[in-house]
Order: C-alpha cells, then sequence, then structure tokens
C-alpha cells in the first residue's frame, strides 16, 4: 500500500526535530567529521591518506582558532595508537566532494549529508513494504529517525548514514535497475567487514530472484572503482593489513560477540564465541525457515545483517546502524499478524530497536566497554525469529 496521507513524513519529520539537538553536533569540526573532512581534502590535493607524513601536516596545518580544538586533538590522539586511514582507499572518495570545500563548510555540508542520506534510506526501506495502515509506516519512521546507531554516530561524524543508504539500494535493487544495486553494492563495499554475512546471501538472493546475469553491472562497477584505486593509492595494502591487525589484536574492546563473551566470563573464551555465534546462526536459519513467502526475503537479509556484526571481529557501536532494516521487517511482520499477536510483536520491536540502543550507548558511557553493543545483532536476530512465527491474518 502507497500512502497518499503526508502523516507518516510528518511523523519523521517530529523524530528528527525531537533528536535533532544530539544529532547536531556541539561544533560541526568535532571528531570523525574534520578526520573524513581532511581525507577528502588529501584526495583533492593529490596526497596518500595512508601516508602517516600527510597527517602530521594536516595536523600542524589547521591550529585551534581554525577548527576547534577538539577536532584538531583526534590526529595526534590516532597517531599514537595505530593505523589512522585503515578504510579500503574507494572510501575517502566519498568525501572527496566535502573536501574541496573550506574546513567549516565542508564539515557541515558532510553531517547535512549523512542527515539527508539518513532519511532518504528510511524512506527507501519503509516504500519497500506493503503496509496496511499509516500508522505503522508512521512508527517505522519514527524509530529510524530516533535510532540510536544512526543519531549517535551521525553526531560524531561517522558515516554509517551512507551504508545505510547502500543496503536500501540493495534491497530496492532486488526488483529494481542495475544502477540501483551498482549504488548500493559500492557503498557497502566502503566497509566490508560489516558484510561478511549479508553479501554472499544477497549474492544468493538476486540470483535466485533475478538470475545471475544481475550479478556483473554491480561487480563490475565494484572492481573497476576498486582496482583503480588501489593502483592510484599502492599503500593501501599494507596499510589495510596493519589495520586489520591492530583491530583484531583488541577484539575484545569494541561491539563485538568477543567483548560480549569477555564481559559475561572475564574473559574472551573462544568455545563460548563459537556458541554464541552458532546459536545466531541456528536461530536466522530457523527464522527463515519458518517465515511465510511474503517475509521470508527481507528477514533473509535482515538476519544476514545482523549476523554479518555477530561474526565480525572489529565493529563500532555505530556500526549497529547495519540492524535497522529489521526493525521493519518485524514492524511489518507485527502489522499483518492477528490482533495479540500484532501487539506484542509491535511492543518487541519498539523495546529491541528504540529503547535498547540507547540503553547499550549510556551503558558505554558509564562503563566505558561497547559490551553492551555487542549485544545488539542477538537481540535482533531474536525479533526476527519472533516475528517469523507471526501468521499473517486475512486483508
Amino acid at each position: 500500500m502507497r500512502f497518499r496521507s503526508v502523516a507518516p513524513y510528518l511523523a519523521l519529520a517530529a523524530a528528527l526535530a525531537g533528536v535533532w539537538p544530539i544529532l547536531w553536533p556541539p561544533g560541526p569540526n568535532l571528531g570523525d567529521h574534520f578526520l573524513l573532512w581532511n581525507v577528502g581534502r588529501m584526495v583533492i590535493e593529490g596526497r596518500s591518506p595512508y601516508d602517516p607524513v600527510a597527517w602530521a601536516d594536516a595536523a600542524a596545518r589547521f591550529p585551534g582558532p581554525v577548527v576547534e580544538d577538539a577536532a584538531v586533538n583526534v590526529i595526534p590522539n590516532l597517531q599514537g595508537t595505530g593505523t589512522i586511514w585503515a578504510y579500503p582507499p574507494w572510501t575517502a572518495l566519498l568525501f572527496a566532494p566535502f573536501g574541496a570545500l573550506p574546513v567549516g563548510l565542508g564539515t557541515s555540508a558532510l553531517h547535512l549529508a549523512y542527515v539527508l542520506a539518513g532519511i532518504a534510506a528510511s524512506v527507501a526501506f519503509a516504500r519497500s513494504f506493503a503496509w496496511r495502515a499509516r500508522t505503522t509506516y508512521a512508527v517505522a519512521l519514527a524509530i529510524s529517525a530516533t535510532f540510536q546507531p544512526f543519531v549517535m554516530g551521525t553526531r560524531a561524524g561517522q558515516f554509517g548514514a551512507f551504508i545505510l543508504l547502500g543496503i536500501a539500494l540493495a534491497f530496492r535493487g532486488l526488483a529494481g535497475g542495475a544502477g540501483t544495486r551498482s549504488a548500493g553494492a559500492l557503498l557497502c563495499s566502503v566497509k566490508p567487514h560489516l558484510f561478511g554475512v549479508f553479501a554472499p546471501v544477497f549474492i544468493v538472493v538476486l540470483v535466485r530472484v533475478r538470475g545471475a546475469r544481475q550479478l556483473v553491472m554491480p561487480a563490475a562497477v565494484v572492481t573497476v572503482v576498486a582496482a583503480t584505486t588501489l593502483l592510484r593509492y599502492p599503500d593501501a595494502i599494507p596499510a589495510m593489513a596493519r589495520g586489520v591487525a591492530e583491530r583484531t589484536a583488541a577484539v575484545g574492546l569494541f561491539a563485538t560477540t568477543w567483548a560480549v563473551v569477555r564481559e559475561l566470563t572475564g574473559g574472551v573464551d573462544g568455545l563460548v564465541v563459537a556458541i554464541l555465534i552458532g546459536a545466531a546462526i541456528l536461530a536466522s536459519i530457523v527464522a527463515v525457515g519458518r517465515a511465510d513467502p511474503e517475509l521470508r526475503l527481507p528477514l533473509a537479509l535482515a538476519c544476514s545483517l545482523a549476523l554479518s556484526l555477530v561474526v565480525s571481529p572489529y565493529v563500532q557501536s555505530y556500526d549497529d546502524i547495519v540492524l535497522l532494516p529489521g526493525a521493519f521487517v518485524a514492524l511489518y511482520a507485527a502489522e499483518r499478524a492477528a490482533p495479540p499477536v500484532r501487539s506484542a510483536l509491535a511492543v518487541a520491536t519498539i523495546v529491541v530497536a528504540a529503547i535498547a540502543p540507547w540503553l547499550a550507548i549510556l551503558t558505554q558511557m558509564l562503563s566505558g566497554t561497547q559490551a553492551a553493543s555487542g549485544a545488539l545483532p542477538f537481540l535482533f536476530v531474536a525479533l526476527l525469529l519472533a516475528a517469523s512465527f507471526a501468521r499473517p491474518r486475512p486483508a
């Protein structure tokens, strides 16, 4: 169902207005806004973001009066803790348009782009489902606008909204054109470690739904962009390898399954990690198998996004933004169910998607550990498993 009413979009606007004091940082150049703007500036200037000298020069070029002290301090702090830029080189291209602008304007434009990308992704997800009631449609949009990983990640200057838009384009690309799928694949590829399960599942789904030929253009686009940028920045490969080694060595410090186990047991027990991962995989398989035909495909993709975080050894709390599609799937399942199940599943969705992530970030602020955020993918798998048991009532 497509609604002509503006009510769902008013709900989205109201939710954004409610979180705006948090969503918009007190200074546009704080934290990763400046870091990523500077990566774009390096691309424009023909310098390599993998060159430590380039980062040292950047820290010296922007004193406190030009950029807030908190932003300038980002680079020296990172220089003391490891590899600053460990992303693939094509990720840097995202920020070149912003790096072409003066620092204040460029960082503000980058932040606004995050907000607009998040809105576009949310609307794209919402319009992928045949909602029966505009109220559910409005709740889905409101949850997306207040989703903690989107709000806090955007505030901190991280580019999760771009990745969320890539997932939305990939979802819509199953029924749309090759250009949509290619754009989605390219945006998702900027953080490939978040899609270890989603990528192969999406490929299998695309082949079954549309045929193997539909893989050609997305694969070609990603391959050409990757090859071109790797040739341009040959120092990317050792830098990425070094970054992976540094981050996986501290696997228990991030929002990972390993961090959850360390918090529960006092150490990183490989057997417990394997049991938790196995349980999440089994629950996802059961969920996909039990889901009714209309729900099976989006539920499989949402489960694969959660499992991608479950198995990844490096996840930051803001990377949980990729869990948002699971909230849309669960709400859609709730709307189609009979009244008792509908209410219970809708409440569970609100608790898991709208409340639990904020409790997780509060726990992180108080304790300094990201373990609570590492538990969120498991909550979403459980939610999707519950959604798979809901049976649609007659329309």
